[in-house]
């Protein structure tokens, strides 16, 4: 017997624009990039994480993701203020294609005290140039991590590894 499953799928840029908030479990399709994002019934469409391999599938939560193809500012995290007391995370850039490798990696800390997040940055390194910036900012009682990449090197990859300590 042959069964047929049809995923929700669209073009990049029309998933995008729609920036729907897929149900949980829920499989969404890039038509012209091959990507496929999970929904987790909370998370639109542009902020949560693109699958790229099983490895990463089965990594994702709280230590690693990876994202590819990033073109603009993307919120590549986002955590409940009141579930942590301290954050770490170290982010990756590259750009290796079309001729260009670009290479840059920071190691961030975030504390938050109940109404306040501080955010220190102990290092930041690159190899050729700018590949995109990290900020931190604090959204009702969200905390999101947005990478927004150098427009003149997209789209670019990136990824990162996340740890901390639960309130």
């Amino acid at each position: 017997m042959s069964t047929t499953m049809q995923q929700k799928r669209g073009t990049a840029l029309q998933w995008s624009t729609a920036n729907p908030i897929l149900l949980a479990g829920e499989i969404g399709f890039e038509t012209d990039t091959n990507l496929i994002k999970i929904g987790d019934g909370v998370t639109n469409w542009n902020n949560l994480n693109y699958i790229t391999t099983p490895d990463e599938l089965q990594s994702s939560g709280n230590n690693y993701e990876g994202m590819i193809a990033i073109e603009h500012a993307t919120t590549i995290d986002t955590v409940v203020a009141s579930q942590w007391r301290t954050l770490k995370y170290v982010i990756s850039m590259a750009k290796t294609s079309g001729g260009a490798n670009r290479f840059a990696a920071t190691e961030l800390t975030v504390l938050i005290d109940g109404t306040d997040v501080t955010v220190t940055e102990y290092g930041s390194i690159d190899n050729n140039g700018e590949v995109g910036t990290v900020s931190v900012s604090q959204s009702g009682s969200n905390i999101n991590v947005i990478v927004t990449p150098n427009l003149l090197v997209t789209p670019i990859t990136v990824r990162y590894y996340r740890t901390g300590l639960k309130a």
